[in-house]
């Protein structure tokens, strides 16, 4: 069932990664420079949150569900709104060899909060908490590490669950 969950979550937009992220340039301050292996889930909640465009955009990313029913083009035209190359390919390839297999898929996503770990004109980093919903009930918690392009498109993300 872990498995199944894993690759499903991809599908809905998310690598399921649940080891450190191997990011050596992000930075918050000085608290996050220049280390080889960033444990960013640690202390996130001293971040500055993030409420504006970033975190409404992560937010519809993470929380698309629609694509299960709309027609693969629909689909794709949605997800160029969310994500960049090279991770728009990847998400796409997913949901399309996803949508071959019946399914009975109940699971939903929630962004609970997004955090600002780094901003410069060419990338935002951010934390986002995600919450994982089987109908209305939370089943699991998140966080994940995602790093938008300078058009704040989604183009790398990594994710760890029960934080």
């Amino acid at each position: 069932m872990v498995f199944l969950k894993g690759i499903i979550f991809f599908i809905l937009c998310i690598n399921y990664n649940p080891m450190v992220a191997n990011f050596v340039d992000y930075n918050h301050k000085d608290y996050y420079q220049h280390q080889e292996q960033v444990e960013w889930w640690k202390d996130y909640e001293n971040l500055p949150r993030e409420t504006g465009t970033i975190a409404t955009n992560v937010s519809e990313a993470i929380q698309y569900e629609e694509w299960i029913n709309e027609p693969m083009e629909t689909v794709i035209n949605r997800l160029t709104n969310y994500y960049g190359e090279p991770l728009l390919e990847e998400i796409s390839n997913a949901v399309s060899d996803f949508k071959q297999v019946p399914t009975d898929w109940h699971y939903s996503y929630k962004v609970d909060n997004v955090y600002l770990l780094q901003e410069s004109d060419e990338k935002t980093i951010i934390i986002a908490e995600i919450s994982e919903l089987l109908v209305d009930k939370v089943v699991g918690k998140g966080l994940a590490l995602i790093t938008l392009d300078n058009n704040y498109k989604i183009v790398e993300q990594v994710f760890r669950w029960e934080y």
